[in-house]
């Protein structure tokens, strides 16, 4: 079942894609100048998708969907920290895509629980 907090979930992931947008399109928009400072916007934005979707208990980890969820959160973070060394679109990029990939499934999972 969703809730208002998966609502300001996708509203975040929202942003997330509509940053891409912007950043792609060569919209001028204030800090969109460089990769760098668009991959820590999209960092937070991921942030703030995690904190209101996330539904965690101790129960949890068994569920495979919330380890898939892990590993991907991992591999944002990696791919935070080499985007922000490196400076490249593409990291920016893929860090876009793990988002809402992240978003994508706790909302699934949310919609389908009983």
């Amino acid at each position: 079942m969703l809730t208002i907090k998966d609502l300001v979930a996708t509203l975040f992931a929202a942003a997330t894609v509509g940053l891409y947008y912007a950043k792609d399109r060569a919209i001028n928009l204030p800090l969109l100048n460089s990769n760098r400072a668009s991959l820590i916007i999209v960092l937070i934005l991921g942030l703030a998708v995690c904190a209101f979707s996330s539904t965690l208990n101790p129960n949890s980890w068994s569920n495979p969907w919330i380890i898939f969820a892990a590993v991907l959160g991992g591999l944002a973070l990696l791919v935070a920290v080499i985007g922000l060394v490196t400076g490249a679109k593409v990291w920016f990029t893929s860090l876009v895509v793990i988002v809402v990939v992240l978003w994508l499934i706790t909302t699934v999972r949310h919609l389908f629980a009983a």
